[in-house]
């Protein structure tokens, strides 16, 4: 083969929208991409350092509202965003109208599943645009110099779409890409030095030729399965004003639920709000609650249950170093865990925290003021030397009573993990909230389990302590 003539590379196949085979009223997908805060100095790719844009793309946190929900049949699917992609024109689609970038946005799943869903919205370059720059704009030309330090700007993708569109919807081996075919109009770009979406991300058309179209509907998504219970009157006349306005997003009827109308859930604007409020609240009452208890309450918790039983201040030191200790575990745990599942737990974490950490300055002032009512505390005792020779002392001296009191609290503590453990799912709020996300009683139960074992090794180590010192 001469390679003076190298062999032609087909071109990617293309995609034909007026094909009326291709239509499928089984499934649908509307979009709720509410304005969030876009981290300019986060991005990740820029046209200069990677040939294309990606920046982090996440809602505020404490919002419930999913950015994307996908139905199939009677299979609902709902996503919350990721990131945020920009490459030149990629795939082929035979249409009147052509576009010269696309934007993707790479959704994740509310539930813990692997498939994610790409939004790809086409963009055409428009020399005179007489709405004015929108957000793409924006965040367009703060990626050609991104700001160094933290910088911020409001981001509103739904207000820019079209609201009733085709879209292509095909697979990308486990993942959902979907096309919205109505291009967005944006200020004049170079794309040329742009890269096409990597197949690494998705690929640009179905291995398997497979696609179909979805057709824009002003009742979209909501079938007759889903409008039981709803006045007809109520469905012909508002609920396509509220679709309109991106107001209306749909979920499996629940029968279990005592209420009515459980397949219509409004996420307006307000809601954002009380959100909010409720939880500046919230924190405020966290707040408050933990300075009254730690300041009050943890001195003389401090005094009459730790210092009146210990007057050595080298065993009041280990004692109270042991107790914070085990509180801290706990209050990091559900903080921890908290931040990427369930706020709650965050609530209850930072609340121990904080206790603990205002108790120990309250029982510090308390000491000072008054100090005949305290033991001191020597802090002299944290020297390495001085813990190692405690350690040999404290173990060494314990007896047998101290051995059954170590296993009477160890009993009551594993007793005490086993009930919460195997209880949780008779709580209201915890079946509230497995009802929201699938999966969260096991969830909190592996959490309660963890934590136990945590205990459990330092009682081991305690244990392998007692034995080493009184062989």
């Amino acid at each position: 083969m001469s390679l003076d003539n190298p062999p032609e590379v087909p071109p990617e196949p293309s995609f034909i929208i007026n094909n009326d085979e291709l239509n499928d009223d089984t499934q649908t997908i509307f979009t709720d991409l509410y304005t969030t805060v876009i981290y300019l100095n986060r991005f990740s790719k820029t046209q200069m350092n990677g040939g294309y844009l990606q920046i982090s793309y996440f809602m505020p946190s404490g919002t419930m509202r999913p950015n994307a929900t996908y139905m199939s049949g009677v299979n609902v699917k709902k996503y919350k965003c990721a990131k945020l992609y920009i490459f030149k024109a990629t795939h082929r689609i035979t249409m009147d109208s052509n576009f010269d970038g696309e934007l993707v946005v790479e959704l994740i799943p509310i539930v813990n599943t692997s498939e994610k869903l790409y939004l790809c919205f086409l963009l055409k370059n428009t020399r005179y645009n007489n709405n004015g720059p929108n957000d793409i704009d924006e965040l367009i030309q703060n990626s050609v110099k991104p700001p160094m330090h933290y910088d911020t700007m409001n981001f509103n993708l739904q207000n820019i779409i079209e609201p009733k569109q085709k879209k292509i919807i095909y697979k990308s081996g486990i993942d959902n890409v979907v096309i919205f075919l109505s291009p967005i109009s944006i200020n004049e770009v170079d794309f040329s030095s742009y890269s096409t979406i990597s197949e690494g991300l998705f690929s640009i058309y179905p291995v398997n030729s497979q696609y179909k179209m979805i057709l824009p509907s002003t009742k979209e998504g909501f079938t007759e399965s889903f409008r039981e219970g709803l006045d007809e009157g109520v469905v012909n006349s508002q609920l396509t004003k509220l679709f309109e306005k991106n107001l209306v997003t749909c979920s499996p009827v629940d029968y279990n639920d005592k209420n009515d109308n459980t397949a219509v859930y409004l996420a307006d604007t307000s809601r954002e709000k009380v959100n909010a409020q409720s939880a500046i609240g919230t924190a405020l009452i966290v707040m408050f609650v933990a300075i009254g208890t730690s300041f009050f309450l943890s001195p003389q918790i401090f005094r009459f249950g730790l210092a009146k039983m210990i007057s050595d201040g080298e065993k009041l030191t280990f004692a109270s170093g042991i107790i914070v200790f085990v509180i801290f575990i706990l209050g990091l745990s559900l903080a921890l865990d908290g931040i990427s599942y369930d706020s709650d737990q965050t609530w209850a974490g930072a609340f121990i925290l904080i206790f603990l950490t205002l108790s120990a300055m309250s029982v510090s002032i308390y000491r000072q003021l008054d100090p005949g009512k305290y033991a001191e505390v020597d802090f002299a005792f944290f020297e390495l030397s001085k813990i190692v020779t405690f350690m040999k002392d404290f173990f060494s001296s314990m007896n047998g009573d101290d051995g059954k009191m170590i296993a009477i609290i160890s009993c009551a503590l594993m007793g005490i993990f086993i009930l919460i453990g195997s209880t949780l799912s008779l709580f209201p709020s915890i079946i509230e909230k497995e009802k929201k996300k699938k999966g969260y009683t096991d969830h909190l139960r592996g959490l309660v389990i963890s934590i136990g074992i945590i205990y459990g090794i330092m009682l081991a180590i305690w244990i392998a302590m007692i034995i080493k010192y009184n062989r």
